[in-house]
């Protein structure tokens, strides 16, 4: 029988809706920027800027792998009827749709 007091492995994720789209975001309080997803960013239809004139961070996976930034995107995230503007580092191949960083988590 399990303990209905045991820790889920996804309690890191909350429910959310980005655009059209619902979906689960990773909370990761060691991510120092919110990331998006490219290949769900054009699913969802969220426009995604990629302006050369914009400085972006060098991001590196938990294993240390450097991560392709696709560009940048403005998205109206949803949580539990809370709406609000998120700015995103949108990432090629990005193995989550969404991660709020610490940059999101200061901002809400």
């Amino acid at each position: 029988m399990k303990s209905t007091n045991a820790i889920s492995p996804v309690c890191n994720f909350i429910a959310i809706k980005i655009g059209r789209k619902h979906t689960r975001a990773l909370i990761d309080t060691g991510a120092h920027y919110s990331c998006l997803n490219a290949d769900f960013a054009k699913r969802a239809h969220i426009l995604v800027t990629n302006d050369t004139s914009i400085k972006l961070p060098r991001l590196m996976s938990a294993n240390g792998v450097p991560l392709k930034i696709a560009g940048t995107a403005s998205a109206c995230i949803s949580i539990a009827g809370y709406e609000h503007d998120v700015e995103l580092i949108v990432v090629s191949d990005l193995y989550h749709n969404v991660i709020f960083g610490i940059d999101s988590l200061h901002e809400n």
